[in-house]
């Protein structure tokens, strides 16, 4: 029995991009296409997880995200369609930026949105979630970016998504490329791959974290997947591959991410989101033009965030360019 709700209507599409890089061909995955709330990765993760909102019967969703948050804003979406309440805390430390992309959608989709700043965080989610439960309501917290094993889960579904795709068209990827924020995509996808075994890489670009930090979440999430679905396989760190000195810190867009948005903008008409996808293609680039392993074909997956094109420091990159 497949324990999920269904979000998604359709496979995401592949698409050749026009020009290889480094000498190697390269695919994207459109998650970007995604048809619910403006698409993007974290619908997949949350087909799994509503399921067990929906059990629990929660009143509420309670979730946290940054100010560029994709899964606030699909959290937020999802909530609505079910007519469930949803709170979201907001970790930022500007607050009293004015709301846009995202943060916009989060008023459209009639989600509660408070605020509090990075060193506060903890002090306060743990303050509202015991806030809640001594009102006695019965709520559902999921981390944020749905950084669980049933949200995993959602890209172990994309990883035999992506297989028949590519069997159908005599593909051979060599290598998968994706943003990885809290990690929890990566682990599905290891974890799909290991169920079809193949022998495929799969490399994070960091948009935030650093390599060794973002190896044990991969880990953890992982472990606790195989363990919760009874697996009798494993993987070892050597296998978790993520890279985060190709790029600029979290939400900073470089001029050679700004230089990525118009090149793959112009060359295939896609436009790459400015917090993690054209980080991250980025960061493929320069690992491919760096690195002495040659792939002939490698699939970037586009996780999708475009409200993020529609911010101020999008704007004022564009005015400084």
């Amino acid at each position: 029995m497949v324990n999920k709700i269904k979000l998604i209507r359709h496979a995401t599409p592949i698409t050749k991009l026009a020009a290889p890089f480094s000498g190697s061909t390269v695919y994207m995955k459109r998650e970007d296409l995604i048809d619910f709330g403006i698409g993007g990765s974290k619908v997949r993760k949350l087909e799994y997880i509503f399921y067990e909102v929906l059990e629990k019967q929660a009143d509420k969703i309670i979730t946290i995200g940054s100010e560029h948050s994709n899964h606030a804003r699909i959290t937020a979406a999802v909530a609505q369609h079910f007519h469930i309440a949803c709170d979201i805390i907001i970790i930022s430390d500007n607050p009293e930026r004015k709301k846009e992309g995202n943060q916009l959608l989060l008023d459209f989709y009639q989600a509660k949105v408070q605020y509090c700043t990075r060193k506060d965080a903890t002090d306060y989610i743990d303050h509202y979630l015991d806030s809640q439960t001594q009102a006695g309501i019965n709520y559902y917290f999921i981390p944020g970016g749905a950084h669980t094993p049933a949200g995993a889960l959602g890209y172990a579904d994309a990883m035999k998504e992506m297989y028949m795709q590519c069997l159908q068209e005599n593909i051979k990827i060599d290598a998968i490329f994706l943003p990885t924020g809290t990690g929890s995509t990566q682990a599905g996808l290891l974890y799909g791959a290991k169920q079809l075994q193949l022998p495929v890489k799969i490399v994070g670009v960091s948009v935030a974290r650093k390599t060794a930090q973002c190896i044990t979440n991969i880990q953890t999430v992982f472990d606790s997947l195989v363990k919760k679905r009874r697996d009798s396989f494993s993987i070892q760190k050597e296998d978790i591959h993520v890279i985060d000195q190709a790029v600029a810190g979290y939400g900073e867009i470089s001029a050679d991410v700004y230089s990525t948005m118009q090149a793959v903008s112009c060359s295939a008409g896609i436009v790459l989101d400015p917090v993690y996808n054209a980080k991250a293609f980025a960061g493929m680039k320069k690992y491919l033009a760096d690195s002495k392993e040659k792939f002939r074909n490698v699939l970037y997956i586009n996780t999708g965030g475009i409200p993020s094109v529609f911010t101020t420091p999008f704007k004022n990159r564009m005015a400084s360019s």
